[in-house]
């Protein structure tokens, strides 16, 4: 279950707490008022279905978040060479 942190300056952000691989971890979702508590409440569960399968939830957030980028990266270069942006 996804928890409303207050941060020191005064924000507040969604945060779940799981343990993964016999350690304590805490991943964050973003602001409290940019996400809402349905879209927390479902990243919190996909989190813990991934720890439940040994997969940690934080290490396959960045590797989704490299593998998008990545893409993104390829089609702006596929774009230049095509001579679509000129």
């Amino acid at each position: 279950m996804p928890v409303a942190l207050q941060t020191p300056d005064g924000g507040s952000q969604w945060i779940v707490r799981f343990q993964f691989l016999g350690r304590q971890r805490g991943m964050g979702f973003g602001s409290y008022t940019s996400i809402s508590l349905a879209e927390a409440r479902k990243q919190a569960e996909l989190a813990g279905q991934q720890a439940l399968r040994e997969v940690d939830p934080i290490n396959q957030r960045q590797l989704n978040r490299q593998q998008s980028n990545t893409t993104y990266g390829r089609l702006g270069h596929i774009a230049l060479e095509a001579n679509w942006m000129a």
